[in-house]
């Protein structure tokens, strides 16, 4: 916005457009939107790039779910040398078994 404020202007008027506001409508929406940058930002960060504010709470949830998959995940090519008498056999069975899971993932 700092450096490039004509290409985010015309960017801004190019949404306003596409949802059928008038030259003049376009021109007034976007000469006053662009005096608050905060606002602004917010509105092409919602608008022009579809994102929106993450939700601070959701972080915990998000980082305990990729650590248990992580440890899950771990386990699948892990867990057949816990049944096995010796490395190789444990080795063929992890192959196995590990692509059998990602088959049935990916299907």
């Amino acid at each position: 916005m700092e450096h490039l404020r004509e290409r985010e202007i015309e960017e801004t008027k190019e949404f306003f457009a596409n949802i059928g506001l008038s030259k003049e409508l376009q021109d007034k929406a976007t000469a006053e939107i662009a005096t608050d940058k905060k606002q602004w930002v917010d509105f092409m960060m919602k608008f022009e790039l579809g994102l929106e504010k993450s939700d601070p709470k959701r972080a915990t949830k998000s980082a305990l779910n990729i650590g248990l998959s992580y440890v899950v995940g771990g386990m699948v090519p892990l867990s057949p040398y816990f049944f096995v008498s010796t490395p190789i056999e444990g080795l063929k069975l992890s192959a196995i078994v590990t692509l059998l899971c990602l088959f049935v993932f990916g299907f």
